[in-house]
């Protein structure tokens, strides 16, 4: 080895660097200690072993070693040299594999960071405080509404700031630019088209290497929408903190999970005592439990309730509240909590107690006078105008009064008026009023969520009831009618004076109609009320006339089709109007009182017909007739029934009575008495138009029902319509757990059919099957 090698060999063989030395060829002649670390091989294995790689002198090369472990990344240079008078390459390597990993790491992060500031929307900004020259971010362009690439000045910069935050940002700024303090401000610009917009300025000073400042960096975001955000929530807090009404908001559960100041100033529970709790700690215990059932239906139903409470202090004492309660719902429509705002109504019911004590009761019967009764209206027409309800009222006027106070003296008479304010009385719920506004002349006023027309006709009823039972004073047996007027705002009067004049009209067509009575107020002489005058006329004299005709309809089994019953519907052959159909006279009849002798007939008809069915051995099941509540409510109903059914000789068992569940759950507790007195004649009773009331199966259950109609309304969403299957599949579950037979109405397809059959409901009627038909084509439906 020549002096040459060994000196080379001396130098390089400590090098940390990798050193190859190669012949003409490419083939490895030398390799020192760095060189077996980083190819990992010794010495022996790498002399005489080609190099694998282009070398080309003078010239940077990054190679890729393969390695036992994977790629090593190595920075390559090479000079040309003689040895022992031969040319050589030397070729030096140096491991950059960590520098590479970093650097990649490096740019994923970058990446990352583009990535996440472009989703959060926030820009970058750079201050070149030496060249007084600012570069924003394309988002930082977008904020301010310029042109991406916009670069300013520094004073340019701040003049965008609106002029209550300048001072403020060139204050900050100045102090990061000269001293290095950040800053994390919110402040408001003024965008280049006008715009104020709230942003997040962030700042922070970059040094040289001999610690100048000599820029300032920060982010930029805009905050707008965060800041609308917090005033809203802002202006929510302050009105649930400093409003004078209490509020407590509840999860589902319900538990109580926040309360307002007024909330424990009124009922005197902290809020860590109320925190946790169920709102019925506030319960008073005057309250029956259907009240609170029926809160919770007209919660779960219509997703809000109002009414009067009375609730319970924590010292006891007992007071009234006006209470709202509204759901509250996610984007998904599911209830998530419940918030309740509440009024203490204690003084207002001492001061209204005081007002009518002094100057707005009848000395005689202790009601409201006409004036109280105007204010109540008034407010009542006030709250309806807000929530869009609607309010009725009713005039009553007794019929032929001045002869009780001729005949029997005013003393007399004046007994008499107050024993009918009692029974008025006793008839209204307990936020509903009775006043006598002049003499023998009373007026009620109601208000309910559910259809106040019907409501106010029920009244009606209700009053003539009342009346007709006979009434003794000082041993003086009477007996009264009354005459009775309706009007509903907003329909018939949008004011109280409007209200009470049609009001007064609808009382005129009554006591003109013959008293003992009630009419709706009639909208002028219109075409329409001239019609219904003509058509009550004619349907009086179209009984008389034999026009009425009777068809049925088949109840069927949905797995069979087998008629398992027919259901009677009427019909009115009218000589110039053809056939008419009973939703056009049918209320005609109850407001007139003639469905009373109608429904009689229709009953008597009915029973013969089915009666000669039978005695011919027609297998029809049983016949289904509907009955109006007025039948029920102003007549001896069981005692006609009973002379019906042994008149025709039908067995009563091939009877079934309808009644709607609206007039079923008016009656309340009289309903188990007039029902049972029907039952026991041996008849079948079913509930039509289950489902557009507001009864309940746990209600059903203790009555005497045989069968549950579904009506037709959610049949047909069938079976597309997720809410009506629900409501379908739970009746029947429920009915025939109860042991209700349930009959659906309406069917008209066979998909309706087959999703009756998949969730129990045995029986239907509808057009799939067969229209009403008249009594000649029932045999051939038969067979």
């Amino acid at each position: 080895m020549s002096r040459d090698w060994v000196q080379f060999e001396q130098i390089v063989a400590l090098a940390s660097d990798a050193i190859l030395v190669l012949d003409h060829q490419g083939v490895i002649g030398y390799a020192n200690a760095a060189a077996e670390r980083l190819f990992e091989l010794p010495t022996e294995a790498l002399v005489g072993a080609d190099f694998g790689f282009v070398v080309i002198p003078d010239e940077p090369t990054e190679i890729e070693i393969p390695r036992a472990g994977g790629i090593v990344s190595a920075d390559m240079r090479c000079v040309e040299m003689a040895m022992d008078g031969q040319d050589v390459s030397v070729v030096y390597l140096r491991d950059v594999t960590v520098h590479k990993l970093a650097e990649a790491k490096l740019n994923d992060r970058e990446r990352l960071i583009r990535m996440a500031a472009n989703l959060a929307r926030i820009g970058g900004w750079d201050v070149d405080l030496l060249a007084n020259r600012v570069t924003w971010s394309d988002e930082v362009c977008r904020i301010h509404e310029d042109p991406p690439g916009t670069v300013v000045r520094v004073e340019d910069g701040i003049s965008y700031y609106a002029p209550e935050w300048r001072e403020r940002i060139t204050h900050v700024f100045t102090a990061c630019a000269r001293e290095g303090i950040g800053y994390d401000e919110e402040l408001q610009i003024i965008t280049a088209k006008g715009r104020r917009v709230w942003v997040r300025t962030i700042g922070a000073a970059v040094r040289d290497i001999s610690g100048r400042i000599t820029h300032v960096q920060g982010a930029f975001q805009d905050i707008t929408d965060r800041k609308a955000a917090e005033e809203r929530l802002r202006l929510s807090a302050a009105v649930f903190e400093n409003t004078s009404e209490g509020v407590i908001i509840t999860d589902t559960t319900p538990t109580i999970i926040a309360v307002n100041p007024a909330f424990t100033e009124i009922n005197g529970y902290s809020t860590e005592e109320a925190l946790g709790r169920n709102p019925s700690l506030l319960k008073s215990g005057k309250h029956e439990q259907p009240f609170y059932e029926e809160m919770w239906r007209a919660l779960l139903d219509r997703g809000h309730w109002r009414g009067e409470v009375w609730n319970r202090r924590k010292d006891g004492e007992i007071y009234p509240q006006w209470v709202n309660i509204n759901a509250v719902r996610s984007e998904l429509g599911q209830t998530t909590h419940y918030v309740g705002v509440f009024s203490d109504l204690s003084d207002v019911k001492r001061s209204e107690a005081q007002i009518e004590r002094l100057a707005h009761r009848d000395p005689l019967t202790d009601l409201p006078n006409r004036l109280l009764f105007r204010t109540r209206l008034e407010q009542a027409l006030l709250r309806a105008s807000t929530s869009r309800a609607r309010v009725g009222m009713l005039l009553v006027d007794i019929d032929g009064f001045r002869h009780i106070n001729d005949s029997l003296g005013h003393a007399v008479g004046d007994l008499a008026l107050r024993e009918v304010a009692k029974r008025l009385t006793a008839l209204v719920r307990i936020d509903e009023t009775v006043a006598r506004l002049s003499g023998d002349e009373l007026a009620l006023l109601i208000e309910c969520d559910e259809d106040i027309d019907t409501r106010a006709a029920l009244m009606a009823e209700r009053i003539r009831e009342s009346l007709n039972k006979p009434f003794t004073v000082k041993g003086a047996e009477l007996f009264m009618s009354a005459s009775i007027g309706i009007a509903i705002y907003p329909e018939d009067g949008t004011d109280v004076s409007e209200l009470l004049q049609n009001c007064d009209a609808a009382l005129y067509q009554a006591r003109e109609a013959g008293g003992n009575g009630y009419r709706h107020y009639a909208r002028g002489l219109t075409d329409y009320a001239r019609e219904r005058v003509t058509l009550t006329s004619e349907l009086n004299r179209a009984i008389e006339r034999n026009e009425l005709r009777l068809h049925y309809q088949p109840l069927v089994d949905t797995a069979s089709r087998r008629v398992s019953g027919l259901e009677v519907l009427v019909r009115w052959q009218h000589p110039e109007r053809g056939m008419v159909f009973p939703d056009s006279f049918i209320r005609l009849a109850e407001e007139t009182g003639l469905i009373i002798p109608l429904g009689a007939w229709v009953l008597r008809r009915a029973c013969l017909q089915a009666r000669e069915w039978e005695t011919a051995g027609i297998p029809f099941g049983r016949i289904a007739v509907n009955v109006s509540g007025i039948q029920i409510q102003r007549s001896d109903f069981a005692q006609t029934l009973a002379s019906i059914l042994h008149d025709t000789g039908l067995d009563a068992a091939r009877l079934e009575l309808e009644l709607t569940e609206t007039f079923v759950m008016d009656l309340r507790e009289d309903a188990p008495r007039l029902l049972g007195a029907l039952k026991q004649l041996g008849i079948a009773l079913a509930m039509d138009d289950f489902g557009t009331g507001y009864s309940s199966l746990a209600y059903l259950k203790g009555l005497p029902f045989d069968t549950l109609k579904i009506d037709r309304s959610f049949i047909s969403g069938l079976p597309d319509d997720p809410a009506s299957a629900a409501i379908v599949t739970a009746v029947t579950t429920l009915g025939n757990s109860l042991g209700f037979d349930v009959l659906a109405e309406g069917v008209e397809t066979e998909a309706q059919r087959r999703f009756l059959l998949g969730v129990g409901c045995r029986r239907a009627q509808g057009y799939l099957f067969s229209p009403p038909v008249p009594p000649e084509a029932v045999l051939r439906l038969l067979s």
